[in-house]
This record gives C-alpha cells, structure tokens and sequence, in this order.
C-alpha cells in the first residue's frame, strides 16, 4: 500500500527523487559555466574601467599559490611588463628556484587560465613574509 504522499508525486509526474530527475536539467548546454563566468568578469570590468592587463595580473595574484605552491611564501607577482610578470623575490635563493621553475610556472598560467606570457622578471627586495 503506498503512502499519500508517494501517490501524489506520481499523480504529479514528479520524481520524488531529485538526483534521479533528468527533466529539471537541459539535455544539453549551449555554452560551459566557465565561458559564462569569464564572459561576465569580463563585462564587469569593461564597466568598472579596468584593462585586460590589470585583470590578468589579478587573476595570477589570485592563484599564484597554486602555480608556485610553498615558494609563494618568499615571492610575490607585482604587475605584468612587456608581457612579462614582475615578481619580486626575499632572497637571491628563491630567484635561483623561481628561475628554475619560471618555464612550469608560466606553462601552468596558460593552461589554468589562459594568459600567455613571454617569461618572469625576477627582481630581488628586502621584503618578507
């Protein structure tokens, strides 16, 4: 014997299971949620004024951790010049292993998010973390 409310979803055509229910999802999407999400970013700071350059650098600033993981610690990006990014290291011995790792990490950028760049610049500053 089935349940009123078991009864009334079937009357409804309704799945009472969600995650079973395939006509709430479109058969197929026109466009991926990433292309809508930069197509949004991008407007936005059409809107606001700032340039595909700044939004690029922000966007490294962002994820910079990830491409360089505990190196981050004693690196920092500080603009993109010339199509290179600027970074400024603590010490001569983190340049030393930026340097060694700049082709990977620039590698990483283009694929993650799609910025080509034609190297790092590394500059040495007496600032710590």
């Amino acid at each position: 014997m089935k349940d009123k409310n078991s009864q009334d979803a079937a009357d409804s055509g309704w799945n009472p299971w969600p995650e079973q229910d395939r006509r709430a999802l479109p058969a197929h999407s026109t466009e991926s949620i990433s292309g809508l999400e930069q197509s949004f970013r991008q407007r936005m700071e059409h809107l606001i004024g700032i340039s595909a350059t700044e939004s690029a650098f922000h966007r490294i600033q962002e994820s910079w951790q990830q491409f360089t993981g505990l190196l981050a610690m004693h690196c920092s990006p500080q603009e993109i010049k010339d199509d290179r990014l600027v970074v400024y290291v603590a010490e001569s011995v983190y340049a030393q292993e930026l340097q060694l790792h700049s082709r990977q990490i620039l590698k990483s950028i283009e694929k993650t998010l799609g910025i080509s760049l034609k190297g790092i610049q590394i500059r040495r500053n007496a600032y710590r973390k």
